[in-house]
């Protein structure tokens, strides 16, 4: 029987890269949405941040569009 909780679990994933670099190149990475779409889409895909709060423990808020149109969303 799936519960809430297990049904979550199956659409949770997890992305990690360790990025060579010093720490501001790699946080502009993650609040420049043109340097961070292309690091994270596939080749091909479209990708645009509906929301993004730049701070510690801040959120951010995206949308991913692939070129078979699936439309995937992240934070």
């Amino acid at each position: 029987m799936k519960t809430k909780e297990t049904e979550n679990l199956e659409e949770t994933f997890i992305i990690s890269h360790t990025f060579e670099t010093d720490k501001k190149t790699l946080f502009n990475m993650w609040i420049d949405p043109e340097t961070y779409t292309s690091w994270m889409g596939p080749t091909g895909a479209e990708m645009s941040f509906l929301n993004s709060d730049i701070k510690e423990n801040g959120t951010a808020l995206w949308q991913m569009t692939t070129p078979d149109q699936l439309t995937k969303y992240g934070k």
